[in-house]
């Protein structure tokens, strides 16, 4: 249930409208008192209401503008590792060409060395016939 600032609550303001009911029907000779402090309580009710509702405001404000600060935090940090999975993936890009060039170096030598390889049994074999 709804409590103002100085403990009126909802409750107590219904209440307050029954007994203006009840006397405005029973007793027509007060019943311009009864309108008269039916009014005020109104008024003081709504008083409370509107404070509360501008303190609310304002806490509202200032946790809006403490998630505002960590959303701002939240995107350069995000800025910061987008800039970086750039710097990585141009990284991992060079690494990969130099990675291709070995391997067609490694795959050269590879073909040199089976080359030599029977250039050396051929080498071998003539050494034999020879002797």
């Amino acid at each position: 249930m709804y409590s103002g600032t100085y403990g009126l609550t909802m409750g107590r303001i219904f209440a307050g409208y029954m007994l203006f009911l009840f006397l405005s029907q029973h007793c027509e000779s007060t019943f311009v008192r009864v309108c008269s402090l039916y009014c005020t309580i109104f008024h003081f009710s709504t008083r409370c209401l509107h404070f509360v509702l501008r303190r609310n405001l304002g806490s509202l404000e200032g946790k809006m503008t403490k998630l505002e600060k960590g959303l701002s935090q939240v995107d350069d940090k995000v800025s910061k590792l987008k800039k970086t999975f750039e710097e990585r993936t141009t990284e991992a890009a060079k690494l990969k060409v130099e990675l291709e060039k070995e391997q067609e170096t490694i795959e050269a030598a590879e073909n040199l060395v089976g080359k030599l390889e029977g250039e050396y049994q051929r080498w071998n074999e003539q050494v034999y016939s020879c002797s």
